[in-house]
Parts: structure tokens; C-alpha cells; sequence
């Protein structure tokens, strides 16, 4: 066989554990519920088999690959982290706290065993093909989510005072998640393209997410979008991109009337709607848990209303004090300070995925239900040791005698591969 060929085949074969795993993971729910809504198939089922699925995905991928593994990217304090909470599951569980149980049984497998399966996967990690098949999934998802409400087919929408797009089964947030996803995925893609039809392709596409998530109203993902792109773009240092987004958003707000926009995604009651009145409340009463427990802390969930906070901050020191708190906090830092060094490396899409999800999970979630922080962390710490699959495949066929060296346009001797310099100075 070609050498090629070998490396299309190998590429082909570890390509789907680590990129189509992750991308199940993060926007196969609302393509399969979506699907699910469609054929009139009833939600809940929908979604307990696909969880199970991933799961069971998950499970194979370890039993397949964990032994061939050479060593775990995954730093002490997200393992110390992660068994701190399950300690914390296990004994509200076994004390009989209202849905302990059930908790636990969610966090192992849809949280731990996915997590799992992507340290066994991260290996094969290819930020480029991921990117792509990522964007077009989560674009194909958004476009039919538009298709669904545009022309009514499905009547098993949810309706507010103000509308948002919505279903069922899906709520506004993991609506606005996906609309978020697209957007990301897109940005990481055209990063990598100079193509022109390519671009503008990947434009309309990111118009189509931000469609979603505009309809959506989901105020956490919108924050969480903007303020990654703003990382993205000083750790990248586009400084003119940067400057003209704040350039952009100047000239809007000096030149139209802010109260519809602000309206429609719902900023104008930020403080006074029941969503955020309600968490309010959750918050504070989290805090006060703490500040009764601070060294052990009290329960998964806070005893009064039997809510989460939805802030992973707050949830952190409720459930584990101090000590978990600690770990949280370094667990986060780490992510963000190795997501740096792999963007900088060329890989982009799982930091800022990571990136994303920290900054959302702060306005909505529970650690025992959140898996789209882990997964990306888990990536994060592969993909900054250094180039991705497609890129170790391009330098051995650059180094075959069948392939010259194109001049480096930089300067050197080297060969430039889609953002690595090989045996240049």
C-alpha cells in the first residue's frame, strides 16, 4: 500500500473516535431530538437513547483503546476534582437526599464515562477535520431548525410572552448552545481557509447560527459567545478583527435604537424576569450553604427550594468547600492557560469550545448534567503538546522522498503546513 494511503487510512480510522465523539457529544442531542420532534417520536425516549447511546459509545471507546494508551493528558487536580464530586453524589445518594440517586446515576454516565472516553480518544484529535465536520453538522442542525418553525412542521413548539425559538424537548438554551457551536466552529474553520468560496461559504453559515441563537434569546450563550471570540481574537492577536467588532458595535449603538435588540434577546428584564429571579434566589441561597459549610461543604444541591445554582462557581464550594472550590478554580485556570498554548500551536475549535462552556456554565447548569466543559478540557490538554493528526500525517509525507519542500514565503529553508513550520529556522 502507498503511504498515502496508509496515512488517509489511518487518518480515516482515528479521525471518527476523537472528532465525531466530540461532536456527538456537543450537538448531537438537538439534531436527534429535532429529528425525534419530526417523526412525532416522543421526546423523553428520544432523549434517554440518545444519552445511553453516547454512553455506550463512550464505554467502547475505553475498553478499544485504553490499554493502548501511553499516558493520560489529564492533570491531578481534574482527576481529584472529579472524584471529590462523586464522593459528594455518593453520600447524598446513599443518605437519601431528594434525587440523589438519579444525579448520580446521570453524573456517572453522562459526565464521567464520555470524559473517559475522550482522554482514551484525544490521541487521534484533528482540529482541522473536526472543525469542518462540525461547522457543517451544526449548520445543517440550525438550517433545520429555522426549516421546522419557518414552515410549521411540527406543532410541539414552546411559546412565551416573548417568542423563542424552542420545543419540547429542547429548550431555549441548548438552542442557543447550538446557534453558539455553529458560530465557534466556523470561526475555528475559517481561521484555516484563504479560500474566498470557502469563506463565504463559512459566513453563511455563521449567519445561520447567529440566526438561531438571536431567536434562541438565550442571554448566558450570547455573553459566552462574545466573549470568547473577544479571547479568540487577543490570543490570536488580530488586533485589527478586534477593533473593527468594537468599531462595528460603536456605530450601531450610536446610529440605531438599542430597545428592540435589547428587547428581543431579552436584556431589558435582566434582573426582574422569573428566569433570572429564580436563580438569583438559588445563588444566594447556595452561598449562605457555604458560608454554614465552608470546609466540607453541605449537599449537591442547596436544601431549601432543592435547586442547583446554576453557576459551577458557586455550585463548586456548595457541594465540596473550600477544597472543591480550590480544585475548580485550578482545574478552570489550567484549561484556559493550555487552551493559550494549543491556540497558539494552531489548534483552535477545543479551547474555544472550553472556553465557551466555562464562561456559559456560569449562568446555566449543574456539574452532575454539564459534559460540555469536560469533554473540550479533556482535548485542550492533548492538543497543546503539539500538532493535530492531519499535521504529523502532512510532515512524514513532506519528509518522503516523493515530496519536495516548497520555499518558506517567511524566510528559511523551511516548509509552512497549514500553520507549522517544518525544518525552517
Amino acid at each position: 500500500m502507498a503511504i498515502s494511503q496508509i496515512q488517509r487510512s489511518r487518518t480515516l480510522k482515528t479521525g471518527f473516535d476523537a472528532g465525531w465523539f466530540f461532536i456527538l457529544i456537543l450537538t448531537g442531542y438537538p439534531f436527534v431530538a429535532l429529528a425525534g420532534i419530526l417523526v412525532d417520536a416522543k421526546g423523553l425516549t428520544v432523549s434517554w437513547v440518545f444519552r445511553i447511546a453516547i454512553a455506550a459509545v463512550a464505554a467502547l471507546i475505553l475498553l478499544t483503546r485504553f490499554g493502548k494508551m501511553k499516558r493520560i493528558d489529564v492533570p491531578v487536580a481534574v482527576v481529584l476534582f472529579l472524584g471529590l464530586y462523586l464522593l459528594r453524589l455518593i453520600v447524598d445518594a446513599t443518605s437519601g437526599l431528594w434525587e440523589a440517586p438519579k444525579a448520580l446515576g446521570y453524573f456517572l454516565a453522562f459526565v464521567l464515562v464520555p470524559a473517559a472516553g475522550m482522554i482514551a480518544a484525544a490521541a487521534a484529535w484533528n482540529d482541522p477535520k473536526t472543525s469542518r465536520l462540525l461547522f457543517f453538522f451544526g449548520w445543517l442542525t440550525c438550517a433545520l431548525m429555522i426549516a421546522a418553525q419557518a414552515f410549521h412542521l411540527t406543532d410541539r413548539g414552546t411559546t412565551e410572552l416573548i417568542s423563542r425559538l424552542s420545543y419540547d424537548v429542547i429548550d431555549p438554551i441548548t438552542v442557543g448552545v447550538l446557534g453558539a457551536t455553529c458560530v465557534v466552529a466556523g470561526i475555528a474553520y475559517l481561521e484555516r481557509t484563504r479560500a474566498l468560496s470557502e469563506r463565504l461559504v463559512i459566513l453563511a453559515g455563521i449567519g445561520t447560527g447567529l440566526a438561531v441563537l438571536v431567536q434562541s434569546a438565550s442571554r448566558g450563550p450570547l455573553i459566552a459567545l462574545v466573549a470568547t471570540l473577544v479571547l479568540f481574537l487577543v490570543v490570536r492577536r488580530r488586533w485589527l478583527w478586534l477593533a473593527a467588532l468594537g468599531l462595528g458595535c460603536a456605530v450601531y449603538a450610536l446610529t440605531q435604537p438599542l430597545e428592540p435588540i435589547l428587547r428581543t434577546l431579552r436584556f431589558t428584564d435582566v434582573l426582574t424576569d422569573a428566569s433570572s429571579t429564580t436563580r438569583q434566589v438559588a445563588q444566594r441561597l447556595a452561598l449562605d450553604e457555604f458560608l454554614h459549610h465552608p470546609l466540607f461543604g453541605s449537599f449537591y444541591t442547596e436544601t431549601i427550594t432543592g435547586s442547583y445554582p446554576h453557576n459551577l462557581t458557586i455550585e463548586s464550594a456548595m457541594a465540596m468547600g473550600v477544597g472543591g472550590l480550590f480544585l475548580f478554580i485550578c482545574t478552570m485556570w489550567a484549561g484556559l492557560y493550555f487552551g493559550v498554548k494549543a491556540v497558539r500551536r494552531g489548534s483552535f475549535l477545543a479551547p474555544m469550545m472550553f472556553a465557551f462552556g466555562l464562561i456559559e456554565a456560569q449562568f446555566s447548569g449543574g456539574l452532575w448534567n454539564t459534559f460540555e466543559i469536560w469533554v473540550p478540557l479533556i482535548v485542550v490538554f492533548r492538543a497543546w503538546r503539539g500538532p493535530t493528526v492531519e499535521a504529523r500525517s502532512l510532515v512524514k509525507r513532506q519528509r518522503s522522498p516523493a515530496t519536495r519542500p516548497r520555499p518558506n514565503p517567511a524566510g528559511g529553508a523551511g516548509t509552512r503546513i497549514r500553520g507549522f513550520e517544518v525544518g525552517g529556522r
